[in-house]
């Protein structure tokens, strides 16, 4: 492909047909595909020493957790005892608290004036708020936690995944599925570094940490 380096393993030469893009090919050689580019993001990070500082920023946030209040010996003749404290998580949290004490009140709009879409809206609103505020699904603690994310990281997402197993049975063995969020760190959230503008990126891969000797991982991903 012109005009493109030879160490550039991010963008590659264009597919020939639509038939050798990574999302059409079966299942075994598309997550092979993924799992090159996953490879690629955490060269990038190591090169450009991002991924050190979303380590440094992690350890800093969580040092009380890290050293367990441990003490040490400090001063010339050993004389002193010390102990860690965590500044940043403290002001950190601090600022959470300001942004998060006001919850966020959805509000549908409708573009005419009948009945049947004013009824439309309540329902929206209602739907909205038993989203946030439900225990199943828990989006504005998760929105909480995006905030805190963002103050250590930088950056912070909340993905919105069906998941199709959950929810009551319709027939024996198969669910009606429900939504579920999950909260994303930048250390977990692969994208295409190679474009400017980060808008202009057509493919994002979460790395999900799952238990595979869980009852219900198991049942999911057979064959993995």
């Amino acid at each position: 492909m012109a005009g493109m380096e030879s160490t550039d393993t991010t963008k590659g030469p264009m597919p020939g047909s639509a038939s050798e893009y990574s999302w059409t090919k079966p299942t075994q050689e598309c997550v092979s595909d993924l799992w090159d580019r996953i490879t690629e993001y955490y060269q990038e990070m190591r090169r450009t020493g991002r991924l050190s500082l979303y380590r440094n920023s992690f350890t800093n946030f969580y040092a009380g957790w890290i050293y367990r209040a441990s003490m040490y010996k400090s001063g010339e003749m050993g004389e002193l005892t010390r102990s860690f404290w965590n500044h940043e998580r403290n002001i950190l949290l601090h600022i959470k608290s300001k942004v998060t004490q006001d919850k966020v009140a959805y509000k549908a709009q409708v573009t005419n004036s009948d009945a049947r879409s004013a009824q439309m809206r309540e329902l929206a609103d209602g739907l909205m708020l038993h989203f946030t505020a439900d225990s199943d699904y828990g989006l504005d603690g998760k929105l909480d936690q995006s905030v805190e994310d963002s103050s250590v990281y930088g950056e912070s997402a909340v993905v919105a995944l069906w998941n199709k197993f959950k929810g009551p049975m319709y027939m024996p063995g198969i669910a009606e599925g429900d939504i579920e969020y999950h909260n994303v760190t930048p250390l977990d959230l692969i994208f295409n570094t190679a474009v400017q503008e980060r808008g202009h990126c057509q493919w994002k891969i979460w790395r999900r940490w799952m238990n595979k000797y869980d009852g219900k991982c198991l049942k999911r991903f057979v064959g993995f």
